[in-house]
């Protein structure tokens, strides 16, 4: 019998004396932070579940690819956002890891404004808003449940966004978007 299936972005195995085992590829998710200290959060409409919650952009991590120049991708290719930072969280999050490793590391990005004229939803990835959000409307989102995907919640609070430090103390650290180590 077969113990290990294995797909683009995730591996099922079996454990003996355990069950079955996910794992999957390491993946990004960005605290992108406008330039007025507001957060900017996506609305999806996740069509597995048929739910809807507003989300930190994120994704995976191509081949041998930066983290935060994953994070940075990923923020443009699903937001149209651009940063002029970013630095990567040093705490790497696990999503569940009594089920196997869901390693997601957290991108802060600072200074982030739209492309163009404002930002593009990518439809097709499930994306229907983007909009900017302040600390109390962000609070709010999480008690009502309207932010209730782990990895934006857990991004936000290791981001110490929630905590209101100043832009400025975030991004004292942050190298700039073109000044990446490969």
């Amino acid at each position: 019998m077969r113990r290990t299936f294995d797909f683009d972005w995730f591996k099922v195995r079996w454990l003996p004396r355990y069950g079955w085992i996910l794992d999957r590829s390491p993946a990004v998710v960005v605290v992108p932070i406008s330039p007025d200290d507001r957060v900017w959060l996506a609305q999806l409409e996740r069509v597995p579940t048929g739910t809807s919650s507003w989300e930190l952009p994120g994704g995976g991590v191509d081949g041998n690819e930066d983290i935060v120049t994953a994070g940075l991708r990923e923020l443009e290719e699903e937001c149209t956002l651009v940063a002029k930072r970013g630095r990567l969280h040093p705490n790497v999050l696990e999503l569940a890891p009594g089920m196997g490793r869901f390693q997601h590391y957290v991108v802060i990005a600072a200074d982030v404004v739209p492309k163009g004229r404002r930002p593009v939803p990518q439809r097709e990835e499930g994306i229907v808003a983007i909009r900017r959000f302040d600390r109390p409307s962000v609070r709010r989102m999480l008690r009502t449940g309207r932010i209730n995907v782990h990895a934006t919640v857990a991004a936000l609070v290791v981001s110490g966004w929630l905590d209101g430090r100043t832009a400025q103390q975030r991004s004292d650290r942050a190298r700039p978007a073109n000044d990446r180590p490969r």
